[in-house]
């Protein structure tokens, strides 16, 4: 569900998930991290994106991206 619900503490900001954290988190996604997860894991960053988008349009759902809170930086991604 489209949101702009913003939550921090503990020095993390929950941001509304949105289709370009996909090109971010790609490198970070593998079979093992994807394991138990609904959907097939992603081949591409753009198939992420769509899951991503997909997501947001689920009425039901509530996607949020992690950040850094003093950064900024997307968490989850590779350094």
């Amino acid at each position: 569900m489209h949101h702009e619900s913003v939550l921090t503490g503990y020095a993390l900001s929950l941001l509304p998930l949105a289709p370009h954290h996909a090109e971010g988190l790609f490198d970070f996604v593998d079979a093992t991290t994807w394991a138990g997860m609904a959907a097939p894991l992603p081949a591409t960053a753009h198939e992420l994106s769509g899951m991503f988008a997909a997501r947001i349009e689920d009425p039901a759902s509530l996607a949020f991206a992690v950040t850094d809170q003093r950064t900024g930086a997307l968490l989850g991604q590779p350094p």
